[in-house]
């Protein structure tokens, strides 16, 4: 009867995992409190602008200034996914 195949497979080191919880831990408490301001910063501004503009041009102003923001987090990522491709793709 032949031997089977023994393959041994390593674990992260317990040290690195726990690292990685921790910095996964921050990330996720540092993004509930960015969307923590930037919610209580776009209330503030609506209540001292609330004589000053109308509730509809200061919500279309908002959204564009959202929309603004997520295209050019989307071409960010975009950009940083196409470069690591070509880094794996030269190695």
């Amino acid at each position: 009867m032949p031997a089977a195949a023994h393959q041994t497979v390593t674990a992260p080191a317990p040290r690195a995992a726990r690292a990685r919880q921790a910095a996964a831990w921050l990330l996720g408490l540092a993004c509930a409190a960015l969307a923590t301001v930037v919610w209580s910063g776009s209330f503030v501004t609506a209540r001292g602008l609330h004589d000053s503009v109308p509730p509809l041009e200061h919500a279309f102003t908002a959204a564009v200034r959202k929309g603004a923001a997520a295209s050019r987090a989307v071409t960010h990522t975009l950009n940083t996914l196409t470069a690591a491709a070509e880094r794996i793709g030269r190695s």
